[in-house]
């Protein structure tokens, strides 16, 4: 149905990334693009391609360019939903699906051995909706990964992020009904049940001012004790500066190899900070002083002293919760700008700019990611589905004082519950 609804290359020429035009013509050596790869139940891998010049048989070998790969051709398929028909060859213009290529995957070029014949790959829009995601039953936990990888895989419109910081497996798609698509056709064909909701926001920690901590890690319970004492002082560092620890130690009063031990516990200190429990940043660390024993003093020792003293500085430098901040483009059409930008307001969103694009009007603005969650289905909402919006990561920038409270309560109950 598309090679007979949308023109043929003989009729709309094309062009390979290098700008030269391609002869659709039969004698001409065989090019095509990879726009859809799909794992079917029953085939397994079918790898759609659409043709555009000379022509497809099985048992041809084929190049991958793009791969700098060879491939044999096993079996050409016409696919009209669910039924396939096995073709003889094909043609400039035909879409057809191949099966058992080991090398080729989505936006590969194809092309006769002996030419190298390129196409520009397919730009895919970024997505803008996320869902978190977790099995519904336990028992799913270890089928729950390669189910939504497979899902990512079949469609580029979904993005699968392993988010670290939170701990939360997140799917990304194009909205919210993309995303409940996704997951019945996910639950249909692996039989994996999950349950989401709201992605939490991966939060930072920095200070606006300077500090010192101290503190002497000593433990004696029969036998060898422990024995760990470190001075420090830390101020806020501008991102661009690349030494984040000093060593200002003189006269020995901490060997060499605790020091490197003090610099793991400042590593491991700037892991969780006093405010949500999140990474802290832009924050130099100066030890400056410290004692060791003899027989007691160990590597984990003046580990735990530079993390506890670190702990204690941080507490002590007026520490800042920072929240990550989106450049979002809203189009719409001019009858909606007024409806969309007091949305944006209410989002605590900063305009930065407006103006005509592709005969509507393209507001830019910088919003929370908190507050982005919603903004695809209201959207949808206020302009009857009219809008589009991309969204891409800007910053990250200090939370409002008035919210601070609030997002740290938050994350006390998470950690209790």
């Amino acid at each position: 149905s598309i090679s007979r609804l949308f023109p043929s290359p003989h009729d709309y020429p094309v062009s390979c990334a290098k700008g030269n035009e391609i002869s659709a013509e039969e004698d001409q050596p065989f090019s095509g693009k990879v726009w859809r790869c799909f794992n079917d139940a029953f085939i397994g891998q079918l790898t759609f391609v659409r043709i555009y010049s000379g022509v497809l048989k099985p048992g041809m070998q084929i190049y991958n360019p793009t791969k700098n790969q060879k491939e044999k051709i096993s079996t050409i398929l016409y696919v009209d939903g669910k039924k396939t028909t096995e073709a003889s060859e094909a043609k400039a213009g035909d879409i057809v699906a191949l099966t058992k290529l080991k090398h080729t995957y989505l936006n590969d070029s194809l092309c006769a051995p002996g030419s190298s014949i390129e196409f520009e790959p397919i730009v895919f829009p970024s997505p803008v909706a996320a869902y978190a995601v977790e099995p519904k039953n336990k028992a799913d936990a270890d089928k729950i990964g390669m189910a939504l990888h497979r899902a990512t895989e079949e469609d580029p419109s979904t993005k699968l992020d392993h988010n670290t910081e939170t701990h939360e497996l997140v799917l990304w798609g194009m909205g919210d009904m993309h995303l409940d698509v996704t997951l019945e056709h996910i639950k249909n064909r692996s039989n994996v049940e999950m349950t989401h909701h709201t992605p939490k926001v991966a939060y930072k920690e920095t200070i606006n001012g300077s500090g010192e901590g101290h503190y002497k890690h000593k433990k004696q319970s029969g036998g060898r004790g422990q024995y760990g004492e470190c001075y420090i002082r830390i101020r806020p560092k501008a991102p661009t500066e690349e030494n984040w620890f000093l060593n200002k130690i003189v006269g020995g009063a901490i060997p060499g190899g605790f020091i490197t031990a003090c610099e793991k516990g400042f590593i491991e200190g700037l892991e969780k900070g006093p405010l949500v429990g999140s990474e802290v940043i832009n924050v130099q660390v100066e030890l400056y002083d410290g004692s060791y024993h003899d027989v007691d003093s160990s590597e984990v020792a003046f580990k735990i002293a530079g993390s506890r003293a670190l702990h204690l500085a941080i507490e002590q430098s007026n520490p800042v919760l920072l929240e990550p901040i989106m450049t979002v483009k809203v189009i719409v059409p001019d009858q909606f700008m007024g409806d969309i930008s007091g949305l944006l307001n209410t989002k605590r969103g900063r305009i930065l700019g407006m103006g005509p694009e592709d005969g509507l009007q393209a507001i830019t603005a910088d919003v929370p990611q908190s507050e982005t969650f919603k903004l695809c289905s209201e959207l949808r909402s206020i302009t009857s589905g009219q809008a589009s919006f991309e969204m891409e990561f800007s910053r990250y920038e200090q939370v409002p004082a008035h919210l601070v409270s609030k997002i740290t309560e938050a994350a006390k109950e998470a950690k209790s519950g």
